[in-house]
């Protein structure tokens, strides 16, 4: 349970116009078609729009979002150790998703976003009403 005022840390909320998820289901849907969709892939899929919206019906006040990552990292774990484990490759990778974050900020592959929980309205009578009745 989050306290009335807490905050809701969240990263790696899927964006629905990401070009990872389009490719990877363009080109691995067939590889994987024994294995099932909601295994394979994001089995929800979210808009900048739809956060907001969200945190709202949640009972919580958006505080910030953005949006993060063009390059799809899982890729660079098919390179050899030697290379992958480089530092100067790991700097590489972050300074161009930066820069393509900002020129294809649409198609990033996730949202992140901070909310608080909204303090909740006393029941009548002043006690808290645990379990209210649609």
């Amino acid at each position: 349970m989050l306290e009335p005022g807490g905050l809701l840390i969240v990263y790696h909320f899927p964006n629905r116009l990401s070009h990872i998820e389009a490719l990877s289901r363009l080109f691995y849907s067939r590889q994987y078609r024994h294995v099932a969709e909601s295994v394979k892939f994001h089995k929800h899929l979210f808009s900048a729009a739809d956060i907001p919206r969200l945190a709202k019906a949640g009972g919580f006040s958006l505080v910030t979002s953005g949006r993060y990552g063009v390059l799809p990292r899982n890729s660079f774990n098919r390179l050899p150790a030697v290379l992958r484990s480089r530092e100067g490759l790991a700097s590489f990778v972050n300074i161009a998703d930066v820069v393509l974050e900002r020129a294809l900020c649409s198609f990033v592959q996730n949202f992140y976003f901070v909310a608080r929980r909204e303090e909740r309205s006393p029941s009548p009578g002043g006690k808290e009403d645990l379990c209210p009745v649609p």
